[in-house]
């Protein structure tokens, strides 16, 4: 159902008309009136109760696609949870991957999980710890210093590369997944609408599908949308 997610009273006036609706039973009327307030309402509320209500008229793509960039505009609600593990579970059943089995895909999973701001966070007190060692333990800014400072350089870059190199996205409806970047090319499969991929911009509107590994092959950029990096 529709939430109001901020205490203040415009955002409780602002959402008064589509809650009506919602308990009307319209659902489609309010997601075209959600649509047009989207400039007046904070991203994160307005990506949940869009994807809350793409969810209940049955479009799990999209539903998917709206509750993941809720998440990436911080609104990390537990109800936002309950619901996007609902329209997985939903599209797992449908056939959708939704474990990544091989080793690059967990890696690219768990890069882009996190945001930039996490891994300066991370990064910052590994140096802090070492610093903090160094110090009590009376010891000398030697090579080995040097090395964990680089270490400490390596997840910021990584995390920098994979950013932007890749890009995550969600197919919002079924369609074919081509050998080449060219519908010359022969089709090796048909991916189903809600499967959250990493994805390489090739140009021309082609994108090279990186991870799931059961999907790599090419697709073509209006199948998909795609997700804001989490900051």
């Amino acid at each position: 159902m529709i939430i109001i997610s901020m205490e203040d009273i415009s955002t409780s006036q602002l959402l008064k008309p589509l809650e009506q609706l919602y308990l009307a039973g319209n659902y489609q009327g309010t997601i075209d009136k959600l649509l047009e307030m989207r400039d007046q309402l904070d991203l994160g509320i307005y990506y949940y109760n869009l994807g809350t209500l793409q969810a209940k008229v049955g479009d799990m793509g999209a539903a998917r696609y709206s509750l993941e960039q809720a998440q990436s505009y911080g609104f990390n609600s537990t109800t936002v949870k309950n619901n996007l593990n609902f329209v997985k579970n939903n599209l797992a059943q449908n056939g959708v991957v939704m474990e990544y089995s091989s080793p690059k895909d967990k890696m690219l999973e768990f890069s882009s999980s996190f945001g930039m701001s996490s891994v300066l966070i991370v990064s910052l007190l590994f140096v802090l710890v070492t610093q903090a060692i160094y110090f009590f333990a009376k010891r000398k800014w030697d090579r080995t210093l040097v090395v964990l400072i680089f270490i400490f350089i390596l997840p910021i870059a990584a995390k920098f590369y994979v950013d932007q190199t890749f890009i995550q996205a969600v197919t919002l409806k079924d369609g074919p997944v081509y050998e080449g970047p060219s519908q010359i090319f022969e089709k090796k499969l048909d991916i189903k609408s809600g499967a959250k991929l990493v994805v390489k911009n090739n140009g021309d509107g082609w994108y090279l599908i990186q991870s799931p590994q059961e999907y790599i092959g090419w697709i073509l950029g209006p199948q998909l949308a795609f997700l804001r990096n989490k900051q």
